[in-house]
């Protein structure tokens, strides 16, 4: 709940402020607005943010025995932030390819309707015709969900209309 209104513990806002990590010693004494101080059994804890090429994903923090902590074990945890800000990278630029992908085969399924709309425009002559094939183009590629076209006069009266994938609700 802290967090979510922006208000993290002092360890917390300590560890996005900087690149190492924060020992806290004593958090029972010393963290006194950490909700988690009281439940470390008498031990310190470690917190830093985890970041990778510049951009912070969030922060780790664990508590450890007073008797473990050592500049070894510093090392360690630093390292186990490096390794899941990586993978929090990794997950995010495999998110973004995966958007990518999509959005370039909605973009591949667009342009074939396009072709199909250009190649019925060529070959039809019947206004009716052309309007409806034109919608049932832009859904049959499945680039789009429906559509719709309507000729309007000089004033702005309906002529005809055609669609495609909208049902008897356009009407």
């Amino acid at each position: 709940e802290r967090f979510e209104r922006g208000e993290p513990p002092d360890c917390g806002r300590r560890a996005l402020a900087q690149p190492e990590v924060v020992t806290t010693a004593d958090p029972v004494s010393t963290c006194t607005d950490c909700p988690l101080a009281g439940k470390n059994g008498g031990g310190s804890c470690f917190t830093t943010r985890l970041e990778h090429e510049g951009k912070v994903y969030g922060l780790l923090s664990t508590s450890i025995p007073a008797d473990f902590v050592s500049d070894e074990e510093l090392s360690l945890f630093h390292e186990v932030a490096d390794d899941i800000a990586f993978a929090l990278y990794s997950i995010e630029l495999d998110e973004q390819r995966t958007q990518a992908e999509e959005r370039v085969r909605h973009l591949n399924m667009v342009l074939r309707a396009v072709r199909k709309v250009n190649q019925l425009i060529t070959q039809e002559k019947s206004r009716d015709r052309l309007l409806q094939g034109a919608c049932d183009c832009l859904i049959e590629t499945r680039g789009y969900q429906d559509a719709w076209i309507t000729v309007l006069d000089e004033t702005g009266r309906l002529v005809t209309s055609a669609q495609a994938g909208l049902g008897s609700e356009f009407a």
